[in-house]
């Protein structure tokens, strides 16, 4: 026999061993696993976490006339901390009155102007009309002084007489054109005057309504209630030193305790497990013994980025109680 012949038959003797070890199963090492199956409830749970927050507040404001005083970023000097009582009428904060008083001083210089232009303006109304007038009653002499010497002339030559008689004529005409000027230029006046008028009232109006402002830069509550920070565009709470606009004016709210909701975020994993109307457990972190039931009553169609997560998340709005109203404030 060959030596081709003796490797070839020990390649298949080889592989033979292997394909043995390889398919052989040990009866002894083999383990079996069994159990009882039992019928019960499987839960499927999405634990997310939110802020609770009224769905029905009244809100404290501004004083709407920054608009028509172009203040814009007006900061917050002083605010009551979060979460006191307060009754109608009662202090809640105020704002930096930097911006009135400014306008307020430059009103006031304003308003020394005007007057001293209105009181000049009178003064040269005066004096103007006063000697039209004299005008008019030096015209009115001197036409009686003609028409006198018009009177005596009946002896005198015809030529004289003649130019007399001009004279008057003249003196007539010189008195009603006096007259008619004198009528114009005292609506003149009276224009010139309601014009200066009406630029002083104007800022005196400006200069009180300005002081009327400042008085409100000192904002009290509207309402009984607990006093809750606003918030700004991004989710920061609005405090002391925070701006404030016309836009958006809003310094604290009133919210009503007794209507709560919660506005929370789920990972669109999960968001495929949470619908409407179904059941939730809504608990507190500062009271963790205290557990209510809920319920979701509105799931958000489009996802949104989170501010300050990598999470893409959909929204699920106003999860409210529906066995219990609380009322944080008892």
């Amino acid at each position: 026999m060959s030596k081709k012949n003796y490797i070839t038959i020990g390649v298949i003797a080889l592989l033979a061993i292997i394909a043995y070890f390889y398919f052989s199963e040990n009866d002894e090492e083999k383990i079996t696993i069994t159990t009882k199956v039992k019928k019960g409830t499987f839960k499927s749970e999405v634990i997310i976490s939110g802020e609770a927050q009224s769905n029905s507040l009244k809100k404290i404001d501004a004083p709407e006339s920054l608009r028509k005083f172009k203040l814009r970023n007006i900061k917050i000097q002083d605010l009551i901390a979060e979460g006191t009582v307060v009754k109608k009428g009662d202090y809640v904060g105020r704002l930096d009155p930097t911006d009135v008083n400014e306008q307020i001083i430059d009103a006031k210089l304003n308003l020394e102007t005007a007057q001293s232009k209105y009181m000049q303006q009178k003064l040269d109304t005066t004096l103007t009309l006063k000697n039209e007038r004299n005008g008019i009653k030096d015209l009115v002499f001197e036409l009686e002084e003609t028409s006198l010497e018009l009177e005596q002339s009946i002896y005198e030559t015809p030529a004289t007489i003649r130019k007399l008689e001009i004279n008057f004529e003249k003196s007539k005409r010189d008195l009603k054109e006096k007259k008619e000027n004198y009528e114009i230029k005292k609506n003149q006046a009276k224009a010139k005057m309601v014009e200066v008028g009406a630029d002083l009232s104007k800022i005196k109006t400006q200069l009180k309504a300005l002081t009327d402002l400042l008085k409100s830069f000192t904002i009290y509550s509207t309402s009984n209630g607990m006093i809750t920070y606003a918030k700004n565009w991004d989710g920061s709470k609005k405090k002391v030193g925070s701006s404030i606009s016309p836009w958006s004016p809003t310094i604290a709210n009133l919210p009503d305790l007794t209507k709560m909701e919660s506005k929370t975020y789920a990972n669109e994993v999960d968001i495929r497990k949470i619908k409407k109307d179904l059941p939730v457990k809504i608990g507190f972190d500062a009271f963790p013994e205290v557990e209510i039931d809920g319920v979701i009553t509105s799931v958000a169609n489009v996802g949104e980025k989170k501010k300050g997560s990598d999470i893409q998340g959909k929204c699920i709005k106003n999860i409210k109680t529906t066995s219990l109203n609380f009322n944080l404030m008892s």
